[in-house]
């Protein structure tokens, strides 16, 4: 049951159809054998880039200038999901990204099928809320605020949450990853989510 594609998309601005990176790490038996990257050209309607979501992914309109647009880019996507389900963390960001830009472009959006590994562990493991109300009484002084970036807590992108990959490491596809990268840590943690589920 361990088969599975997960995926991490990064987006321009507030409005959810608006990709502009996208990172793919496809599982087989529970370890890695595969993973993607792609900077996409977001929807034309929609391509503006907000410096909020700059700060949090430090992805900008000249870095995307030459990738494709979504409706290029999206056949490539699903070319490398194939049949597998595909796994994301808070995935309702994840398919909502996927609706919205194919909205968009005015192109049918295509038919997969989700597990999220948020409601998962909310549904596995005994963790507090991490609603404003809770995270204000049990994380106010333990953990920065998610969006202060530091040198400990880097910019947050598709490549380095799925990939692992240097953020100046040239070509679309990234090195193999090891069994001591942290994203291969958060696939495992992702396989025994879904084992205790299955």
């Amino acid at each position: 049951m361990l088969n599975f594609t997960a995926i991490d998309f990064e987006t321009a601005n507030s409005y959810r159809g608006s990709p502009c990176s996208v990172g793919l790490v496809k599982v087989r038996a529970g370890t890695i054998v595969d993973e993607r990257h792609w900077l996409i050209r977001p929807p034309e309607p929609v391509d503006w880039f907000e410096p909020f979501n700059v700060s949090l992914h430090g992805i900008s309109p000249e870095m995307v200038a030459d990738a494709p647009r979504w409706e290029i880019a999206l056949p490539g996507i699903l070319d490398f999901i194939g049949g597998d389900i595909v796994v994301a963390h808070n995935a309702g960001f994840d398919i909502g990204v996927i609706r919205y830009a194919c909205a968009v472009d005015n192109i049918p959006w295509p038919d997969l099928r989700f597990l999220c590994t948020l409601v998962l562990a909310r549904h596995t493991l005994r963790l507090p809320s991490y609603r404003p109300r809770h995270r204000r009484q049990h994380h106010r002084h333990r953990h920065p605020p998610r969006h202060r970036r530091t040198a400990i807590h880097p910019q947050h992108r598709a490549r380095q949450d799925l990939l692992a990959k240097h953020p100046k490491s040239p070509g679309p596809m990234a090195p193999r990853l090891t069994d001591e990268t942290p994203v291969a840590t958060h696939v495992r943690h992702m396989s025994r989510l879904i084992t205790r589920w299955s």
